[in-house]
């Protein structure tokens, strides 16, 4: 029986301690602000997965993070606020249902997608195969909470009408490397959100990549940045071989990049990856107090990876913002 997190069935199901943790140390550090809601938002996102049957396959079967937990914690140098991407539904909901059923939650939170708006995801979906449908994602800033939408493009490649492949147009046959839409993102306010996924990307093909938004004058921050973070020059070959970025146009029309990297591809362990990101906190200054106290579990953790991907974001002026994701589970072997 599906228990509701809203309490209509008078039971309150309970979120696992590796989540209640994150919620506590949350509030411990100041980053979130009493009564913002993350623990109903989670037990209501994550209630197909509280009430399985198959425990430990609800736990530990997502696509979402490198442990298989259908929970994405993640950090910015930037911004003192909690975020978090939930896979919601659980493994036994077909990943072509999932964009719906998320839409569904959203609304019982009282943050409903515009129908068109949940239309136009949907097309993105249609005449392929899916691997995990939608995640949404949620960041709690102060008393402040906003909601993020992820719908998975199919394999079909065939796009709504709506889409303008704008980096399309201007790179694809310019670059030599694989190029393709993976995800389609929806934020209320700021439109859509355009996610792709590229292999053996070159940095003459990222800064193509930027010149088709008019971001070229940025390109050599974005690299300077890949390499404070990498600890090796980067202008000739990026680190890794799997790579993305994304972009969305904001109300003026300026275009918001972002390059993404897996951390498996360019670090040894979860202790080196924290060690780099509190010593690269202590030179530029950043608040680390919330990541330092939620990866202490990583202090000794030299034998894998749970760090997914690093995120980072140049800026009209000052430094790019750097951002990474990892599974709350952070103690397991």
């Amino acid at each position: 029986m599906i228990v509701s997190a809203v309490g209509q069935s008078g039971l309150t199901p309970d979120l696992p301690p590796a989540l209640l943790r994150v919620l506590s140390l949350a509030g411990e550090c100041g980053v979130v602000a009493q009564g913002t809601g993350a623990e109903q938002i989670l037990k209501t996102l994550l209630e197909r997965c509280i009430n399985s049957r198959a425990t430990d396959r609800a736990w530990s079967s997502s696509t979402l993070t490198p442990t298989g937990f259908p929970v994405e914690i993640g950090w910015s140098s930037t911004a003192r606020e909690l975020r978090y991407t939930v896979e919601s539904g659980g493994p036994d909901i077909a990943p072509q249902k999932r964009l719906a059923h998320a839409a569904e939650l959203l609304a019982r939170l009282k943050h409903p997608v515009d129908w068109q708006d949940l239309r136009i995801l949907g097309q993105f979906q249609e005449n392929g195969s899916l691997r995990y449908g939608a995640w949404v994602g949620i960041r709690h800033r102060g008393a402040a909470t906003s909601f993020k939408l992820y719908s998975e493009v199919s394999s079909s490649r065939r796009f709504p009408q709506v889409y303008l492949p704008i980096v399309e147009r201007g790179i694809t046959s310019q670059l030599d490397t694989s190029c393709r839409l993976d995800l389609v993102g929806l934020e209320t306010g700021t439109g859509l959100e355009y996610y792709y996924k590229t292999a053996g990307l070159s940095p003459r093909d990222l800064k193509e990549v930027m010149r088709s938004l008019g971001l070229e004058s940025r390109a050599d921050v974005l690299l300077h940045a890949i390499e404070v973070l990498y600890g090796r020059p980067a202008y000739k070959r990026l680190p890794g071989n799997r790579h993305g970025f994304s972009y969305r146009l904001t109300a003026s029309g300026k275009p918001i990049f972002t390059f993404f990297l897996f951390a498996a591809d360019f670090f040894s362990c979860d202790a080196e990856i924290r060690c780099r990101l509190l010593a690269l906190g202590r030179e530029k200054n950043w608040d680390t107090g919330f990541y330092e106290s939620i990866t202490a579990p990583l202090e000794h953790s030299g034998h894998r990876i749970t760090h997914g991907l690093f995120a980072i974001t140049p800026s009209e002026s000052g430094e790019p913002a750097i951002s990474v994701g990892f599974p709350p589970t952070l103690g397991r072997s």
